[in-house]
């Protein structure tokens, strides 16, 4: 478990730097991760976003209002939906980020072939689990914070 949750805090960290770097939140990048990844090139609604990511709509459109002044994002009325926006990412900003990982990947791609197909797949099976694992867990989480939250539950006063 020790080696999952490093791994788990140095992904935290290398978004945290990388944001840094372009100018923006460790929120706001992990929002983009999830319009440019998690989308599969399909555009997403900001009601979308807050359920992947898990920030309320309101703070979605914050990030979204930055992402956009940023040139990272763009957005569109939805023309099945007038009162839905699309957000699409921007391929010529998401280049620029992606190169900032070019060295990252490589040094990735020289272990990964260091390894004998079987390890490979095992590795993989295992990371899939994992991540599986532990987006059940988020789900888990997320329903106990809002039941947290039903009426007659006492409420953070910070």
């Amino acid at each position: 478990m020790a080696a999952t949750q490093e791994v788990a805090l140095a992904a935290v960290a290398l978004n945290s730097a990388g944001a840094a770097l372009m100018g923006m939140s460790p929120s706001d990048s992990f929002c983009l991760w999830h319009v440019t990844e998690a989308t599969q090139d399909e555009p997403v609604t900001s009601g979308r976003l807050a359920e992947l990511t898990g920030l309320t709509t309101g703070a979605i459109t914050g990030v979204v209002d930055r992402l956009e002044a940023a040139g990272f994002v763009t957005r569109e009325r939805d023309p099945r939906d007038r009162r839905r926006q699309l957000i699409r990412p921007v391929p010529e900003k998401i280049a620029e980020l992606y190169r900032l990982f070019e060295p990252l990947d490589e040094t990735y791609e020289g272990l990964r072939l260091a390894l004998s197909p079987r390890d490979r797949e095992v590795i993989l099976d295992y990371l899939r689990t994992v991540s599986g694992i532990m987006r059940a867990h988020v789900t888990v989480l997320r329903e106990a914070h809002r039941r947290s939250k039903a009426p007659g539950r006492p409420r953070r006063t910070d």
